[in-house]
């Protein structure tokens, strides 16, 4: 495993253990710090095998867009499982800085 891989891989883990640590106090309060570190940390992992792989990424939040790079790897080839990731992904972490804002601004603490 190259030393940049291992790195991904460490920061990964270490959001996976904020998210054991955040679940276990069963706080409803904590329901979007677990969601960010959950997506952090699928961020991570994702980076991590492109970068074993030596494929370029773009500095991104995208997971989808990471995904679509790695899709080609897999053993069915590309387009294997984008459309099935996309449904379970995406409606959980696309545009979360827009619907953040639009909340706020409707619940007037922007």
């Amino acid at each position: 495993m190259l030393d940049m891989t291992r790195e991904w891989v460490s920061k990964a883990e270490g959001d996976y253990d904020v998210v054991l640590l955040l679940l276990r106090s069963r706080k409803p309060s904590r329901r979007d710090a677990i969601a960010f570190h959950c997506q952090q940390c699928a961020e991570k992992y994702l980076k991590a095998i492109l970068t074993e792989e030596s494929i370029r990424f773009p500095k991104t939040h995208d997971l989808f867009e990471l995904l679509e790079k790695i899709v080609p790897l897999s053993p069915g080839g590309p387009g294997w499982e984008t459309h099935s990731a996309r449904f379970r992904i995406m409606p959980f972490c696309r545009d979360i800085r827009a619907c953040t804002r639009k909340r706020s601004k409707q619940s007037g603490l922007s």
